[in-house]
């Protein structure tokens, strides 16, 4: 069995007894069956720091946990890589911020692009962007990270366009794209495959992903005139979660 992992946000875990009252670890630990003498670890999304723990006492309000041992074990990318993503159907987001965190992913950035199909109203993007907390501590759990990638409402195209140009020279910046070389009135030799970029000349690498019906024409100037490169992925047609997930998964390992 992979020892369970659980997320506390507290800055100055140490040894020593450690009780557990919040309701969402603890209905982990039910479901597992955790009991007395039962090891588990602790981290709390930052420095890379895990703590190993033993349980010690389980009822039902709280746990109580003996602290171990302070580890500081690394399992994210040698670079950063982070995610520009125009907003798209809820749950397929959801599904993007899921497996991005697996992947590594190091920041989130959530845009409204003119074909998104939803957006983040003043009404409820509190509650969505907790939700999505929960979703990338809920993988972090899963998957091993100890640090937490971030995530941000940009809340306007604007926005975004302002820190795609603000950023270093050094950042390898593109969007995902069709030939669009018909559409606006874009040179071709601005459109790359993706295998033809080096990336491991880069260490900090920004994609953006537009929504379901990609990127308007004008938009898609715009990110050429903030110097972003329109990047093929492959010879069809992918739809938005499949493409974050698979522009990672290449970067992951190239």
């Amino acid at each position: 069995m992979i020892t369970p992992r659980f997320y506390v946000a507290k800055h100055d875990l140490q040894a020593g007894e450690y009780i557990i009252e919040d309701d969402f670890i603890l209905q982990h630990i039910r479901a597992l069956r955790l009991c007395l003498n039962d090891t588990c670890s602790l981290f709390n999304g930052i420095n890379n720091q895990e703590w190993h723990a033993d349980i010690i006492d389980v009822n039902k309000k709280s746990a109580k946990l003996y602290i171990n041992s302070l580890h500081t074990i690394n399992r994210e990318l040698n670079k950063s890589i982070n995610l520009i993503q125009a907003l798209i159907n809820p749950n397929k987001l959801e599904l993007i911020i899921e497996k991005t965190t697996e992947l590594g992913i190091d920041n989130i950035y959530l845009i409204p692009a003119a074909y998104s199909n939803t957006n983040l109203t003043i009404e409820n993007k509190d509650k969505k962007l907790n939700r999505l907390s929960k979703i990338i501590i809920a993988a972090c759990e899963q998957c091993g990270r100890n640090t937490l990638p971030s995530i941000h409402n940009l809340n306007s195209w604007k926005n975004c366009l302002d820190m795609l140009q603000s950023m270093p020279q050094d950042r390898l910046k593109f969007f995902l794209t069709t030939d669009i070389a018909n559409s606006i009135d874009i040179n071709k030799k601005n459109i790359k495959n993706i295998c033809d970029i080096n990336v491991k000349n880069y260490n900090s690498i920004y994609y953006i992903i537009g929504p379901e019906g990609g990127f308007s024409p004008t938009e898609q100037k715009n990110l050429f005139d903030a110097e972003c490169i329109g990047v093929n992925l492959c010879s069809t047609i992918l739809k938005s979660e499949t493409a974050s997930i698979a522009v990672l998964s290449y970067l992951n390992f190239s």
